[in-house]
């Protein structure tokens, strides 16, 4: 994968996050099902230049076992403009 930061984009995102604890409050299921304090990504948007897989990963958040989430945080990361191959 070779691919850029889209820094306005990710600056987007940025704000969504910051917004991300009081919007938790609008999803449709109860905080119960949410962590006891929210810890917020750095998140990342990405242009792909070159990509070279079987499998197209539209984003991530890495890495997922939550006790080395906690432990050492976590990277979201979306790749916007990556389209699965399509048959014609």
């Amino acid at each position: 994968l070779l691919a850029i930061v889209d820094k306005e984009e990710s600056k987007c995102y940025s704000n969504l996050v910051d917004q991300a604890d009081a919007l938790i409050d609008h999803f449709p299921w109860s905080r119960e099902f949410e962590n006891e304090t929210f810890q917020k990504p750095n998140f990342t948007s990405l242009r792909v230049v070159a990509h070279s897989s079987s499998g197209v990963c539209l984003g991530q958040n890495l890495p997922n076992f939550d006790d080395i989430r906690m432990k050492h945080g976590f990277k979201n990361y979306q790749l916007t403009n990556a389209q699965p191959p399509t048959n014609s």
